[in-house]
C-alpha cells in the first residue's frame, strides 16, 4: 500500500492526533513547518503537514497506530542536528521527541543509565558526573543533539578512538513499532546471549523501524587526569609524517582521540573566529589523552611527543589549563560550521576507509578539489579512518561540486570503506547503499518490510526506490 500525507481535507485526523497530545502540542501552521523543513547542513527542504510534540510513550504508541490505520507517513525528529535529511519528513506527520527529556533512573552502582530520547547528550553528561560517570561519545553537536538521534544514527564523536561509537553503550531500548505496539528488547546487563541482538537491530535505523522511547545507557567512570595538544606537521609532505606518527603511536597506546585539520580548514578557523585559535601548518592533528593517574598522563604525553618529533613533528603544545584546553576544542568543534561561510550551500562528506588508506583518500579530496576548482576543507577521526570533507559552493557551482561528492564517494568505496561513519544515510546517501552493500541490500529491506508493512516508518530514507 502506497504510503499518503495529510492534506488540509483530513480535519478528522488532525482532530484525533490534538486529542492524543494536547491542541498546545500540535501544529500545522506553515512557519512551524518550515522550521521542521531542513537539518544542520542537507541544502534540501521538505516540510511536513503536521508537528507532532508527544510527551510519553503511551501517546507515541497511539500517534503510530492511528498513522498504520491510515497509511501516513511518520518521521521522528530531535535537534535536528543531522546532517543527511534523516530527520526530514516529506509530508505526513513529523514526531518532535524533545519533550521527551527525563532521565528517568541513573544507578551509579551499576552504572547505567535510562533515558528518554529527547534528552541532550551534555545535560546528562552534567548530571551522571555528579556520580563520576560519563556516556564518553562526545560529538561535536553534544550541546544540542539528543540520545535518540544518537542511537537512531549511532553517532560517534571526538573521542572514538579510545571509547567506541553510540552501539557500544546500548544495554537496552523500548521502541514503538509501526503497529503502535510497544516493546523492550535488551536489559540493564553488561553481556547476554540469549536470543537475537534486536537492540543492535534498531541501533542506526534512523527511524525506519520504530520509534526509540526509551534507552539504557552503559557508562563508564570520567578519567581523573587528561591533557590535550595540538602537533604541528609544516612540511609539504606533513600528510604522510602526520599518519606515520598516528601509525606508530596506535601501535602501542590508545589515545582518547586524534583528530586532524587541514590547512584550507586552519585559516577558515582563524579568519572567522577573528582570533588564532590554531596554527596554520600543512596538517595540525590534535591528541587527547586521559588517564587515571598524573604519572600515567606524563608516560603518555612523552611517548607521544617523543614518537611525534621523530616524525617531523616541529612543534607540539599541550594545554596549559582548562581553559586552554577548551580553546583548542572550539576550534575543532567549529571547523564544520566556519568553512562553509564563504558559499550559500554546502555538501558535507562523512567517510570511512581502513587506516592505512587514510592518506590516499586525503590526497584524492585534495586532488578532486584542485580539477573542479573547488574549496574543499578536511578535517577528521584520523586514527580510526573517519574523514569529513565539506565542499561550500554557489549555485551554479552546484553540480561540479556534487560530481566531486560522487567522485569522493566512489573513491572511498574502492578503497573498501563505507559511505558513512557517524552521520547516516539519510536521504542523501541513498544512492549509493547498492554500490556499498550489493546484494545485503535486499536483506536489510526484507527486515524492514516485517516491522513496517505499509512502509510509514520515516519512509524514502535509507533505501534506493525498488526498481519496478
Amino acid at each position: 500500500m502506497d504510503v499518503i500525507i495529510l492534506s488540509p481535507l483530513e480535519n478528522v485526523i488532525i482532530e484525533k492526533l490534538a486529542e492524543i497530545v494536547g491542541e498546545q502540542f500540535i501544529s500545522t501552521d506553515d512557519a512551524d513547518l518550515v522550521s521542521y523543513s531542513s537539518d544542520f547542513m542537507i541544502d534540501v527542504f521538505l516540510k511536513p503537514d503536521v508537528v507532532i510534540l508527544p510527551e510519553n510513550t503511551p501517546q507515541i504508541a497511539a500517534i503510530v497506530k492511528l498513522a498504520n490505520e491510515n497509511s501516513i507517513a511518520i518521521t521522528p525528529r530531535g535537534a535536528g542536528t543531522a546532517t543527511h535529511g534523516g530527520s526530514i519528513a516529506q509530508g505526513g506527520i513529523l514526531l518532535d521527541l524533545t519533550r521527551m527529556n527525563k532521565i528517568k533512573e541513573l544507578d551509579p552502582i551499576s552504572m547505567i543509565a535510562t533515558v528518554e530520547p529527547g534528552v541532550v547528550y551534555e545535560d546528562l553528561n552534567r548530571i551522571t558526573g555528579k556520580s563520576g560517570l560519563w556516556f564518553p561519545i562526545e560529538p561535536p553537536s553534544g550541546a544540542v543533539c539528543t540520545a535518540g538521534g544518537m542511537v537512531g544514527n549511532n553517532a560517534s564523536g571526538l573521542m572514538a578512538l579510545k571509547y567506541g561509537t553510540t552501539k557500544d553503550y546500548v544495554l537496552a531500548l523500548e521502541v514503538v513499532l509501526a503497529d503502535g505496539s510497544i516493546i523492550k528488547t535488551g536489559k540493564s546487563v553488561l553481556k547476554s546471549s540469549s536470543g537475537y541482538d534486536l537492540v543492535h537491530l534498531f541501533v542506526g535505523s534512523e527511524g525506519t523501524l520504530g520509534i526509540i522511547t526509551e534507552i539504557t545507557l552503559r557508562l563508564i567512570p570520567k578519567p581523573m587526569h587528561l591533557s590535550t595538544a595540538f602537533a604541528s606537521f609544516p612540511s609539504l609532505n606533513g600528510l604522510n609524517d602526520a599518519m606515520n606518527a598516528i601509525y606508530e603511536i596506535r601501535r602501542v597506546l590508545t589515545p582518547a582521540g586524534i583528530e586532524l585539520i587541514d590547512l584550507q580548514t586552519q585559516k577558515a578557523i582563524n579568519e572567522v573566529e577573528k582570533e588564532k585559535l590554531v596554527p596554520e601548518v600543512e596538517i595540525l592533528v590534535i591528541f587527547e589523552i586521559h588517564e587515571f593517574s598524573a604519572a600515567g598522563l606524563e608516560d603518555q604525553k612523552d611517548l607521544i611527543e617523543g614518537v611525534a618529533r621523530k616524525h617531523n613533528c616541529n612543534e607540539i603544545h599541550w594545554a596549559k589549563d582548562d581553559e586552554e584546553r577548551d580553546r583548542m576544542w572550539k576550534a575543532r568543534k567549529a571547523a564544520t560550521v566556519v568553512s562553509v561561510r564563504s558559499r550559500t550551500s554546502t555538501l558535507l562528506g562523512d567517510l570511512i576507509v581502513p587506516i592505512k588508506h587514510v592518506p590516499a583518500i586525503i590526497r584524492f579530496i585534495q586532488e578532486v578539489a584542485r580539477e573542479k576548482d573547488l574549496l574543499i576543507s578536511i578535517v577528521g577521526h584520523a586514527a580510526d579512518g573517519n574523514i569529513h570533507y565539506l565542499i561550500p559552493f554557489n549555485q551554479n557551482e552546484s553540480k561540479k561540486a556534487f560530481d566531486a561528492g560522487d567522485a569522493i564517494v566512489y573513491k572511498t568505496i574502492e578503497l573498501g570503506g563505507s559511505i558513512t561513519a557517524e552521520h547516516g544515510v539519510g536521504l542523501e546517501k541513498i544512492k549509493y547503499m547498492e554500490l556499498e552493500h550489493g546484494e545485503s541490500l535486499s536483506l536489510m529491506r526484507a527486515i524492514k518490510k516485517i516491522l513496517d508493512p505499509k512502509g510509514i516508518m520515516n519512509p524514502g530514507k535509507i533505501f534506493p526506490a525498488e526498481k519496478q
